[in-house]
């Protein structure tokens, strides 16, 4: 899976390989950061669509995806507990660490 920017209509996010992680975990896994969705195109399912086309490329690929659930940017429409939710519920996340909250999605994982 490649490292760089994603985009879905007015949905974006960045893949990068974590530094938090340790050296042997880097290879196969990869951080999905910035999850980002303009206040217009909120509610419109293009985040959803985003994250759909990523999840499938990481299975794809075989890579596991970690993500800190926090709010990001100015147009902030979901609180911490509610992204937290959202990714476990739409995209099989697991909160693997809670403080700082930190989630995981194993390749092939499905929704709660």
């Amino acid at each position: 899976m490649k490292e760089g920017p994603r985009t879905h209509g007015g949905a974006s996010c960045e893949i990068r390989i974590s530094k938090a992680l340790p050296r042997e975990l880097r290879p196969m896994t990869r951080e999905v950061a910035h999850l980002h969705c303009s206040r217009e195109t909120q509610q419109t399912g293009e985040a959803t669509a985003l994250m759909r086309e990523v999840c499938d490329e990481a299975d794809k690929d075989g890579i596991t995806l970690v993500l800190w659930p926090r709010p990001y940017g100015d147009d902030i429409a979901l609180s911490q507990a509610q992204l937290i939710d959202w990714y476990a519920r739409r995209f099989g996340f697991w909160q693997i660490q809670p403080d700082p909250p930190l989630m995981a999605r194993a390749p092939g994982s499905t929704p709660q």
